[in-house]
């Protein structure tokens, strides 16, 4: 055994017990010790330094919705930054969310079922934008959403021949697994690998923790390896705050709108227009929109060149 794997068992284990050891308590606000215990003695000194590590809420710009309280969130501050209350509590944008913890102090059916429902939600979040085309515009593209994993220092399944794999499949049965992986120390570790659930038995050692601690550090530059460089601006500035209407340059400009969730833009025809122009199909700029990959459209009609911004003519203009 390597001392370098050597060392992070003892840290794992000084970790663990400490952990352990508040969760006997009964008082008030024992969960938030024993999440605060191993944010500060387990993840942050074992996972690279590259990520930060916090609690709090993740934040989706569309439809400027929150998720539920999220006991360990680590995220890359790189892509984009989070707001933090102090040092390691506050919201994180989705978009730099990498990862998910949640704590329990002993699992259950009913924890894992809200942790479950809570990863579901979460999957749901829509991300800005981080890549741009040729033209420098922003559009819709794939990413890699931030994954669920549950973390327990024991398990009330202690002394059944059931593992929790097999207990998580009768939660979402015909469904998704939400989330991917479920440790529990000196227990069993259980990641899902493309449709199958692998298992790293537990040890007096805390081996299947530190495949969980492996696990992360193996995978998270993957997860934000699609995220790019999306716009803080987006969180900072409102859509409707903006006002678009002289033309930069000589060509015409037309204003559109998506059709799926109503943002606006203007779009740049590349050529000069007559003073009036018969258009019955509209414009239509398919999969533009950078917000939902909806299309960006504007309406058929007879358009106006006014200053080289196309509008639709009123019915009374001749």
């Amino acid at each position: 055994m390597s001392h370098y794997r050597k060392l992070f068992q003892s840290r794992i284990q000084a970790a663990v017990a400490q952990a352990r050891s508040a969760s006997e308590f009964s008082h008030q606000g024992v969960k938030g010790d024993v999440v605060e215990i191993l944010i500060r003695e387990l993840f942050r000194p074992l996972l690279p330094s590259d990520v930060g590590i916090a609690s709090g809420q993740i934040l989706e710009i569309h439809g400027d919705r929150l998720s539920r309280q999220m006991d360990v969130i680590i995220y890359d501050r790189s892509i984009v930054p989070p707001i933090l209350y102090r040092d390691d509590v506050g919201m994180i944008p989705v978009e730099a969310v990498l990862y998910t913890i949640e704590i329990k102090t002993t699992l259950n059916a009913n924890e894992l079922k809200k942790a479950h429902e809570a990863a579901e939600e979460l999957r749901a979040f829509r991300h800005l934008p981080g890549l741009r085309d040729e033209h420098g515009r922003e559009f819709h593209h794939r990413v890699d959403p931030p994954r669920s994993v549950i973390f327990a220092l024991s398990s009330d399944l202690t002394g059944t021949n059931l593992s929790e794999a097999e207990r998580y499949r009768t939660i979402y049965g015909e469904g998704l697994p939400y989330l991917v992986a479920i440790c529990v120390a000196n227990r069993e570790y259980w990641w899902e690998d493309r449709g199958t659930w692998k298992k790293m038995p537990g040890t007096e050692d805390f081996n299947e923790t530190l495949g969980l601690i492996g696990g992360v550090a193996n995978t998270y530059k993957w997860i934000g390896r699609n995220r790019g460089w999306p716009n803080l601006g987006h969180y900072l500035i409102d859509d409707g705050d903006i006002e678009v209407t002289i033309p930069s340059g000589t060509m015409a400009t037309v204003k559109i709108h998506c059709e799926k969730c109503d943002a606006k833009e203007i779009l740049s025809l590349d050529k000069k227009i007559e003073l009036i122009t018969d258009n019955p199909e509209g414009f239509r700029l398919k999969g533009g929109c950078p917000k939902c990959g909806g299309d960006f459209v504007a309406p058929p009609g007879r358009y106006v060149n006014r200053g080289g911004l196309l509008e639709l003519m009123d019915e009374n203009e001749s």
